[in-house]
């Protein structure tokens, strides 16, 4: 890895953040205040930095209207959004002052995070499974959606750390190893917005591919990845219907055994699929199958995406209600519950944009639309645009952006700041920090000492 000693300190200090940040959940301001204070501290010890201005900019904008929004409608900004979401600006900062080199290392390094995770995940499901019965599996996140739409982000991440034109050394196979645990975790969790995420990122996926090839060779690339997701996921759809479906509980330790030696021998399944392209595309048929088992292990999927749609109807009647600055963060929840429509029982409506319109009005809305296209419009690797993708259509459906591990990951596998970027002086680098670090330091303060 080529870099200087300050680049290996933002790799480990960016990873150890997103590793807490895991175990935060929703707007924990005590740990998200704490380690974005120290993230700010650091950032303040380094110099100019390159970034691109349609992202920092539009993100700096929906920060103030966030602590505006908090301001009016808590007269506090230690309330709302801001408090803890201040920290995806600090991380795009951070990220600028990475080489292309360092930002790949930082990707594996999530990637074998994501890896990690996916065991845990795994294994508390069979713990459970044993104790009382299977359940979805939530992992260390402890939300099934929010946990499958983080095993989506990693599995694109990896696709990028395990190309066959980078590099062959050791932080480009390890991840290879890691992707039947991704998948199967993935499958336990049961989450259909990931998957239908997922398959969007695929399709994502084979337009970029087809842009750059002719038909045949983008087709047996998807053949190939389709093959490989059908396997890794069908694993795990196994382990559920064993431990769900059987009075054997204990055929999912077996299970998982056959899991492990899978992983072990991964590299020689991937050899296969591309030296018998005809066998990948027999194979990626399962996964038509393995998405029928899938949907019929969770009947109640349709009727919980026919009620998110209600959902985000009701939402959309309140979006003229305050369009500047919003009705307030965490408000919708308490206008539904006087209002004459269902009681939804959440705090979030299960669309990011619909959500930030409501609350926080149109103008940080459009910053985020902002943010999106600006992503999608720069030239850069075809498998981190695709969970990009992913990331977003989830976000149409489900309330993954407000946990914030999850954008963190998202910030540190796809964000390339340095492209199409301008210099930003020293000096105004450090006054950001700064006026972060106090957002953080008094939302921190606050809920210590008012709450």
């Amino acid at each position: 890895m080529a870099g200087n000693g300050k680049d290996h300190h933002i790799i480990t200090i960016l990873f150890l953040s997103l590793v807490i940040l895991c175990f935060a959940g929703v707007g924990n301001v005590y740990i998200v205040g704490t380690v974005g204070i120290f993230l700010c501290i650091f950032g303040c010890t380094q110099g100019e930095a390159v970034v691109d201005f349609w992202v920092l900019i539009p993100l700096l904008i929906f920060d103030l209207i966030s602590l505006l929004s908090s301001l009016v409608t808590y007269g506090t900004i230690a309330e709302g959004f801001a408090r803890t979401q201040t920290i995806f600006t600090v991380i795009y900062l951070l990220m600028s002052y990475l080489k292309e080199e360092e930002r790949d290392t930082l990707r594996c390094l999530c990637v074998s995070w994501v890896g990690f995770m996916a065991a845990v995940g795994i294994l508390q499901f069979i713990h459970k499974t044993m104790a009382r019965g299977a359940v979805r599996a939530g992992g260390i996140l402890g939300g099934a959606n929010a946990f499958g739409i983080c095993l989506v982000i990693g599995w694109f991440a990896l696709l990028n750390c395990s190309r066959e034109e980078k590099e062959r050394d050791f932080q480009t196979r390890f991840p290879e190893c890691l992707e039947p645990l991704i998948l199967a975790a993935l499958a336990l969790t049961l989450s259909m917005g990931s998957f239908v995420s997922m398959a969007i990122g695929i399709l994502a996926l084979f337009f970029y591919k087809k842009k750059k090839n002719p038909w045949k060779p983008a087709g047996i690339f998807v053949c190939q990845l389709l093959a490989r997701a059908s396997v890794g996921i069908g694993l795990g759809i196994l382990m559920y219907i064993a431990s769900r479906k059987t009075d054997l509980p204990w055929l999912s330790i077996l299970i998982f055994m056959y899991l492990l030696a899978a992983a072990w021998y991964w590299k020689k399944f991937l050899c296969f699929l591309k030296d018998f392209p005809r066998r990948a595309a027999v194979a990626s048929g399962m996964g038509v199958i393995v998405a029928a088992v899938a949907v019929i292990s969770r009947p109640s999927a349709a009727a919980t995406f026919a009620e998110r749609l209600r959902m985000m109807k009701n939402g959309l009647g309140y979006i003229w209600v305050d369009p500047l600055l919003g009705v307030g963060a965490n408000q919708w929840r308490v206008m539904n519950l006087y209002d004459s429509d269902i009681y939804y029982n959440t705090w979030h409506i299960h669309n990011m944009f619909i959500n930030i319109g409501v609350e926080l009005g149109l103008v940080a809305m459009a910053m985020l639309i902002v943010v999106a296209f600006r992503h999608f419009m720069k030239k850069g690797d075809d498998e981190l645009k695709s969970g990009s993708a992913a990331f977003l259509f989830h976000n149409l459906m489900d309330v993954g952006f407000f946990y914030e591990a999850i954008p963190v990951l998202v910030l540190l596998t796809v964000s390339r700041p340095q492209k199409e970027g301008k210099r930003v002086k020293a000096v105004t680098v450090k006054a950001l920090f700064v006026l972060c670090a106090v957002v953080f330091a008094y939302s921190l303060a606050y809920n210590l000492f008012h709450l």
